[in-house]
């Protein structure tokens, strides 16, 4: 599934944590979906990079777009290379 294998990409800090609460998410657990909004808004990149692909494919939360990107460019800013590879591909279409 493409948004599992984006924990591939993934900087080693924090990946198996990460890992097992996207498994949540993908399981509409709304409290991993809460945990990842509160990470991300506490500054965390990993949980910056997840929360954008949830805003870009609508996993848990309503889809949108402007989201993702604010989301992807945070995590980016932070030095996350899948981050700013996402951040540049769709600032770019």
């Amino acid at each position: 599934m493409y948004l599992k294998d984006k924990a591939t990409d993934l900087d080693n800090r924090n990946q198996e944590f990460i890992k097992k609460l996207w498994d949540k998410v993908l399981n509409n657990d709304s409290q991993a979906i809460e945990w990842f909004i509160a990470s991300a808004e506490h500054g965390n990149p990993d949980s910056q990079y997840f929360l954008a692909i949830m805003y870009q494919d609508g996993t848990g939360v309503q889809k949108n777009d402007k989201h993702a990107i604010k989301m992807y460019k945070k995590a980016a800013d932070q030095g996350l290379a899948c981050a700013q590879r996402m951040f540049s591909a769709m600032t770019r279409e």
